[in-house]
């Protein structure tokens, strides 16, 4: 009964004053009836009440079948009763019907409110106004005429009369008020909505789940937040010519099977056709300008959207998303085809005029297999193409683009992405689980990788990660278990938490010098790691979980000189097998024929050719000191040592051979510098 005394003191507090009666007479059915004088001069009248005071409120014992007289007589005035005093009958729960006098004007606010026993109540010609809460809850109410004096019904008026399986509303109502006849669940058949009515407010039929159909004139310009919420048993729907579709106001209309939006709708609130689960198609004309958050979130068996403009048109739509709440909520149903001017777009070109895709716009066309942007594109909006996962390529301009969050993510098929010199952020989530990817360049001209940007790219083999990059964010490359190598360029300083989390499939991982953090979880469950290689002198910060799973015993090869600093840092003291990658003391050459490097003796530039990837490049001098890092991108690459002093150094080269013997993942070779 929580629910119930709550509702109760709801209405209690829609009463400004407590009742307090005048005189009292016996009515024509037997019960006492209490009367509150509201005029002492003529016409003289009264309002009427089933209970005494409110000392005890909602307490009475009238019972049965009610007849409220027209007049009364006190003290030789005889007085009209025009109205149905504030909570005059509320919860008076073992009444059963109640006859209303042609007298009567108005019934008063919450006047019969939780009499759960009432069945059936007469209301005359004379009442003009219905308050709020009048019979709200009167739950065995099972029909009701409503006079043609009706001008207004309140708010919630007959809120959760469940047992009403009838309404007539006639055509002298003006004012309906918000959740006048809200979780109404026993109202069946088709309901009229009456031409002088021009805006249903705020849940007004809410939960109304027996209704089938529901007449909406053309004078009707505005429908409130969720005004046929759960009306689940529509199966047709007519919207007038409204200028917006307000939110939820079609939420859980699972019997809708087809919806048509008129061209005067500029505007589709956010979850307005949420949990519509039964409609199969959609058509939008080309007045549509914003399509809200999860608008038609949940409508499992839309298939087909029908656009009436053209792609232009459709790429300034914008799809409202609320901060914090995600792209679970689509705005749009994914699973569907896009019909621009009743052709199935697959192959998308985006036309010149375009500047911007926005958020959401292609999100779950499944249709796509090609999208072609122009040059004239400066942004790719938030899960733009999200969920498209029949698109197997995109080629993004070269223009001052951003990748938005969610971009591509999830884009399954895709297999090949050209990134542009011009791009500088790619968003967070941009190709999240795009598990066809196989690989991906990044232009130096990137800043910023996202949070979780590559997550799940369970394709992705290989990855170069540009020097223009100084963090590489949490949980970018995350989960992507085919990736076998991976290059952390000498400018990263952080590695954040799960950067790498479950890449079982890398074997080694080369820690850049200029590392000085790996963050929580960085390599968690990379179970595949055999060999460590950091160059970092000192040794970066790490905790207990940066390498959550990897076998500690493992080697682990740094710089010399700083395996000490190694085994006494924190939680790096926890692998047992922490080594100098070569005797300090002295170098050896370790021959591999498919290594060269050239000239040798070398002036200027040194030269380097591997059938394998390289990794990194250390030149070392004769005391073991790293005199020059570089970090490797494929099969080449070329060393500056003009600025080295003359003499005998060893270039190291750290390879992706996978052999498990050291000596062959990093070869050695020395060389003279004149």
């Amino acid at each position: 009964m929580k629910t119930k005394s709550i509702l109760l003191a709801i209405a209690v507090l829609l009463c400004s004053k407590a009742f307090a009666y005048d005189f009292s007479a016996v009515c024509e059915s037997g019960q006492t009836l209490y009367y509150s004088i509201t005029s002492n001069v003529e016409p003289y009248t009264v309002a009427v009440f089933g209970m005494s005071h409110y000392d005890e409120p909602f307490k009475t014992s009238i019972t049965g079948d009610v007849i409220i007289p027209s007049s009364v007589n006190n003290d030789g005035i005889t007085y009209l009763v025009t109205s149905i005093g504030e909570h005059g009958f509320s919860e008076c729960s073992e009444i059963t019907s109640v006859t209303i006098p042609n007298s009567v004007t108005s019934i008063g606010n919450s006047a019969f409110s939780f009499c759960s026993g009432l069945t059936s109540v007469t209301i005359p010609n004379s009442v003009t106004n219905i308050d709020v809460w009048a019979f709200g809850y009167c739950s065995n109410l099972s029909s009701i005429e409503l006079p043609n004096s009706i001008t207004s019904i309140g708010g919630c008026a007959f809120y959760g009369c469940s047992g009403l399986t009838t309404i007539t509303i006639p055509n002298s109502v003006t004012n309906i008020g918000e959740g006048a006849f809200k979780d109404c669940s026993g109202l069946t058949g088709t309901l009229t909505i009456p031409s002088s009515v021009t805006t249903i407010a705020s849940s007004t039929f809410y939960g109304c789940s027996g209704l089938t159909s529901v007449v909406i004139p053309n004078s009707v310009t505005s429908i409130g937040d969720g005004a046929f919420y759960g009306c689940s048993g529509l199966t047709t729907l007519t919207i007038p010519s409204l200028s917006s579709i307000s939110n939820k106001v079609f939420e859980g209309c699972s019997g809708l099977t087809t919806i048509t939006i008129p061209n005067s709708v500029t505007d589709i609130g956010y979850e307005a056709f949420r949990n519509c689960r039964n409609l199969t198609t959609l058509t939008l004309p080309s007045s549509i300008a914003s399509i809200g958050y999860g608008a038609f979130t949940n409508c499992d068996n839309m298939t087909a959207v029908y656009y009436e403009g053209s792609v232009a048109e459709w790429c300034v739509i914008s799809f409202s998303t609320e901060p914090g709440r995600g792209v679970s909520s689509n705005p749009l149903n994914v699973g569907h085809n896009l019909y621009i001017n009743n052709e199935l777009v697959t192959d998308l070109v985006i036309p010149e005029t375009i500047t911007e895709i926005k958020d959401l716009t292609f999100i779950g066309a499944t249709c796509l297999t090609s999208v072609t942007l122009p040059n004239s594109i400066k942004n790719i909006g938030f899960y733009a193409f999200s969920d498209c996962n029949r698109l197997t390529s995109i080629i993004i301009p070269e223009s001052d683009t951003c990748i938005g969050h969610g971009a591509f993510s999830n884009c399954s098929g895709l297999t090949s992405v050209t990134i542009p010199n011009s791009i500088k952020t790619i968003g967070d989530y941009a190709f999240y689980s795009c598990t066809g990817l196989t690989s991906i360049e990044i232009p130096n001209s990137v800043t910023r990788i996202g949070i979780r940007a590559f997550y799940g790219c369970s394709g992705l083999t290989s990855i170069t990660i540009p020097d223009s990059i100084t963090r590489i964010e949490s949980n970018a490359f995350g989960s992507c278990t085919g990736l076998t190598s991976v290059i952390i360029p000498n400018s990263v300083t952080c590695i954040g938490y799960w950067a790498f989390a479950y890449c079982n499939g890398l074997t080694s991982i080369v820690i850049p010098q200029s590392v000085t953090s790996i963050e929580h979880g960085a390599f968690e469950y990379c179970t595949g790691l055999d060999t460590i290689f950091s160059n970092a002198t000192t040794p970066p910060v790490i905790d207990e979980e940066t390498f959550e799973d990897v076998n500690r015993n493992i080697p682990v090869i740094v710089p010399c000189g700083s395996v000490s600093a190694y085994k006494n840092a924190g939680y790096w003291y926890r692998f047992t097998n922490i080594q100098h990658d070569s005797d300090c003391t002295g170098v050896e050459e370790n021959e591999i024929a498919d290594l060269q490097i050239f000239p040798n003796p070398v002036s200027n530039t040194l030269n380097i050719t591997s059938s394998e990837q390289i990794l990194s490049i250390e030149i070392v001098n004769v005391i073991g000191q790293v005199v020059y890092r570089t970090e490797g991108n494929g099969n080449n690459a070329v060393c500056d040592v003009e600025g080295l002093a003359n003499g005998v150094y060893v270039v190291r080269i750290y390879n992706s051979r996978t052999s498990t013997t050291l000596s062959e993942r990093i070869i050695q070779r020395k060389f003279i510098k004149e």
